[in-house]
């Protein structure tokens, strides 16, 4: 993609976010828009995942760890500064995935277009399990051994969206690029 990074920028952010949603909403109906569900952080870590994904994939790093921690605090106030540790975790790990996708195999794994989604979702899914069994521990839940396993899925869900938007959207760019 040779389009210039401000072209770049709102194209991977709506179409990762925008994915993410509907995968949500196509698994979990429209109780991923209520704010007090689990479900929420699909579309928080949708858009937090593609902000990320774009900053870092333009390697523009200066600036990621200034709009994030915006996001990251906007996020707090949102929720009313609960449960600080878990939204560092979760935030940090949507942060991660996207980093790692970004950095790694997005460009690298390029002949694997159709493989790249599952990967994020792959990533994106450990994480997840990652965070809850830390989580789990901390809280000293007494379910450490089934407990991480429940947000798998909600985990593989949002690297499912993004990676399907963020292909969606290098095709989207490389049809604007040829009609120029």
């Amino acid at each position: 993609m040779d389009k210039k990074p401000i072209q770049m920028i709102p194209v991977f952010i709506i179409a990762g976010t925008t994915a993410s949603i509907m995968a949500g909403l196509i698994f979990f109906g429209l109780d991923i828009f209520n704010t007090q569900s689990p479900l929420f952080q699909i579309l928080v870590y949708g858009l937090v995942g593609s902000i990320s994904f774009i900053l870092f994939y333009l390697k523009r790093y200066r600036d990621s760890i200034f709009i994030l921690l915006i996001i990251f605090l906007l996020d707090m106030f949102i929720f009313n500064f609960q449960n600080p540790l878990n939204r560092i975790l979760y935030f940090l790990s949507a942060v991660t995935g996207a980093f790692l996708y970004a950095r790694y195999l997005f460009s690298g794994a390029g002949h694997m277009k159709i493989a790249r989604p599952l990967l994020l979702a792959g990533i994106y899914a450990i994480l997840s399990v990652f965070v809850v069994l830390i989580l789990s521990l901390v809280h000293h839940t007494g379910q450490e051994r089934v407990f991480p396993f429940i947000n798998m899925p909600i985990g593989f869900l949002i690297g499912l969206g993004l990676g399907a938007g963020f292909e969606l959207a290098e095709y989207l760019l490389i049809r604007m690029e040829q009609r120029n």
